[in-house]
């Protein structure tokens, strides 16, 4: 009687994988990206300048700017145009009535052609419809009284709107504060406190003569 037996053998393979991180570098630190150091005008010039104070930029390349000072007006120049025209003020004068300002500082133009405009002498935020050239108040007294309540704006800067374009934020100057509006809201339309209104005090609750504003949907 033989017996046979037999052996099996395994093998095992083992292999690497290896892997490589591409790190690109700052492209800051060659310091070689720079803003071109000569400006190129698009609205005034040395002879007839625009003071303006605050412009907007549309979905279209359009410009508007608020004149303050010079003439009191708000400008539109159309997307490699040469002159613009204004759209909103009366050239030169300040006033009252609902086609006038008293230095205004600030502009947005919404996603339906509505333009907004803070008066700021006239402490009030005007409304106008795509194409009008007379304004209704939704924020502020209509007739250009400043105070404290609630309803009312002192010297109103810089403003802001939600994504949605249904709230507007407006930074009231000389109130020390930012209130919230409905951007469908009208004259005498109570605005709600966001920030300050406790005075112009160096604590974490308060705002000191607040100018520009901007809304950030999420940090």
């Amino acid at each position: 009687t033989s017996t046979t037996s037999s052996t099996s053998t395994t093998s095992t393979t083992t292999s690497s994988t290896s892997s490589s991180t591409t790190t690109t570098a700052n492209p800051c630190i060659s310091g070689n990206l720079l803003w071109n150091k000569t400006g190129i005008t698009v609205l005034g010039s040395s002879a007839a300048p625009v003071p303006a104070s605050g412009v907007f930029l549309d979905s279209n390349d359009t410009l508007y700017a608020a004149d303050e000072a010079g003439h009191y007006v708000v400008w539109k120049l159309l997307k490699n145009a040469i002159n613009a025209t204004i759209v909103a003020g009366t050239y030169g004068l300040i006033g009252l009535n609902s086609s006038q300002f008293y230095f205004p500082n600030d502009v947005y133009v919404d996603r339906s052609g509505n333009m907004y405009v803070t008066d700021m002498g006239n402490s009030r935020v005007q409304k106008f419809s795509k194409a009008s050239t007379n304004a209704i108040t939704i924020a502020g007294s209509a007739n250009g009284s400043a105070g404290s309540a609630l309803n009312q704006l002192n010297g109103p800067r810089y403003f802001t709107f939600d994504p949605t374009e249904t709230y507007m934020y407006v930074a009231d100057t000389q109130n020390y504060r930012v209130l919230r509006y409905l951007t469908n809201s009208t004259s005498g339309n109570n605005g709600v406190l966001v920030a300050g209104g406790v005075g112009g005090s160096n604590t974490n609750t308060s705002v000191n003569g607040p100018f520009g504003i901007h809304y950030l949907p999420s940090i």
